[in-house]
């Protein structure tokens, strides 16, 4: 079974999925990536999304998050449970706080929140 996100077909068992450099200008990404449970690495960087779905917190395979170079207000607290991250890049976006829940990740290696 595939699962629509951004006009293209992906299957449940992805585990890369790079959107970076694509001008997605959708104010928000949808919330069909929830569906994508397999996945270890999510590039959105480099885009104009402002809004990240709360079902981003049932990618707990995920391991490295790019969302740097976007024009996102605010990460959902639902990022907490992605227990396996090691990995968030969220520099260069419109971002005033981040959600407590960040302190949670245990396997967070690696947090870049510049500009």
């Amino acid at each position: 079974m595939s699962v629509l996100i951004l006009g293209k077909y992906y299957e449940h068992n992805t585990t890369e999925l790079g959107l970076s450099f694509n001008q997605i200008t959708q104010i928000r990404l949808p919330p069909e990536i929830g569906q994508l449970r397999q996945l270890r690495y999510l590039g959105l960087s480099n885009n104009q999304l402002t809004q990240i779905p709360p079902e981003i917190g049932k990618l707990r395979q995920l391991q490295r998050l790019y969302l740097y170079n976007n024009q996102l207000t605010q990460i959902p607290p639902e990022v907490g449970q992605l227990q396996q991250l090691q990995c968030l890049f969220l520099h260069n976006n419109q971002l005033t706080q981040i959600p407590p829940e960040i302190g949670q990740l245990q396997q967070l290696r690696e947090l870049y929140l510049s500009n």
